[in-house]
């Protein structure tokens, strides 16, 4: 809980940054929400689209599944 609000906090001050979005997408995940998880993979994946790179594998993997 607290590390989704530590990443939700650098994202509030950096918008879109690829490591955050990924950080707050695993902690949502990890609280079993979903749709917050869900909606920062998604960001994650207007960001960053270099289909080698682990961070768009795994959110490509938790959005198709």
């Amino acid at each position: 809980d607290d590390a989704a609000e530590m990443y939700e906090t650098s994202l509030q001050r950096l918008p879109g940054r690829p490591w955050s979005l990924l950080g707050a997408a695993q902690s949502y995940a990890k609280l079993n929400e979903s749709d917050k998880a869900a909606g920062n993979y998604a960001h994650l994946l207007t960001v960053w689209d270099d289909g080698s790179n682990s961070a768009v594998i795994e959110a490509k993997n938790y959005l198709n599944r």
